[in-house]
């Protein structure tokens, strides 16, 4: 078990981006900093966010190495 959680702690392997909202309401965007990964903050509510201009934007651009 002790395992296990530190695998589930350790950073992914892979490069990663959090895209997250202060305005959220719901979810605390302090879990999305971390040092290993790009912390993209965009302003939404929690169930808009998947359908958010500035997210689709942010996919996009990770994706494409930007």
């Amino acid at each position: 078990m002790k395992a296990r959680r530190e695998e589930i702690a350790a950073p992914l392997p892979v490069p990663t981006a959090a895209i997250w909202s202060a305005s959220d309401g719901l979810v605390n965007g302090a879990i999305c900093h971390d040092d290993h990964a790009r912390s993209i903050e965009i302003v939404s509510s929690h169930m808009g966010v998947q359908m958010h201009p500035a997210t689709l934007r942010a996919i996009a651009e990770v994706l494409g190495g930007n």
